[in-house]
Order: C-alpha cells, then sequence, then structure tokens
C-alpha cells in the first residue's frame, strides 16, 4: 500500500512485465551481437569503469558518455541509471522467488536427518 492509498500491485506487474519483456530483449540482441560488437561494448564499459570495480556509477557515466560522443543530460543520466537499477533490481526479485523455496526446503532438513 503507498502513501495515497493506491495499491502496489499493479506497479509490481508492471514490473515484472517490464522486466520478462527487456529480458527476452537482451537476450536477443545478446545473441545476433558479433563477437567484434561484443568486443566493443567491453572496451566501452571498461573505459567508463574508471575505479576499475566493475560497476559504472552516475559519476562514470556522466562523464563517460560525452568522451564516446554522446550528449545526454545530466537528468537524462540519472533516468538511464534509473531504468538499470529497475532491471537490476527485477532480476534479483525473480531468482530470490524462483530459488526461495529451494533454499526453505534446504533449509528444513536437519543435519544428521540422513538427507544431508
Amino acid at each position: 500500500m503507498r502513501e495515497d492509498g493506491a495499491s502496489d500491485k499493479p506497479r509490481s506487474r508492471y514490473q515484472r512485465i517490464i522486466y520478462e519483456s527487456s529480458f527476452i530483449f537482451l537476450q536477443v540482441i545478446a545473441e545476433n551481437l558479433s563477437e567484434e560488437e561484443i568486443i566493443g561494448l567491453k572496451e566501452m564499459f571498461k573505459s567508463m569503469d574508471t575505479d576499475n570495480n566493475g560497476t559504472i556509477t552516475f559519476e562514470e557515466l556522466k562523464v563517460g558518455l560525452p568522451k564516446l560522443g554522446t550528449k545526454v543530460s545530466e537528468s537524462k543520466v540519472r533516468q538511464l541509471m534509473e531504468a538499470v537499477y529497475l532491471w537490476e533490481f527485477s532480476i534479483l526479485q525473480l531468482w530470490y522467488h524462483r530459488l526461495e523455496p529451494t533454499y526453505s526446503y534446504i533449509n528444513s532438513l536437519k543435519v544428521g536427518s540422513g538427507l544431508l
């Protein structure tokens, strides 16, 4: 329930739809990328990941995009980061919900019961 009294369920359903379609979309793109395109994307990522921690922060993206010739306002960079965060969060939620029954089952087993 949101502060204004509106239900969160439609939003959750909407997020799931976005996740599922974006996952399919990204999978199709990834399957059709050439080796050169994959290498190019990796190099682009590495050029923006200035602290070499395997992630791109808002600041790194804001500085990195213009270096690649992309003119984007700070608000658009922020929107992009929020979209990526939502997508990643949706992935984590999906995997949690898929794996949670397995973890619950494993946790319910007692050591020494002959099952473990």
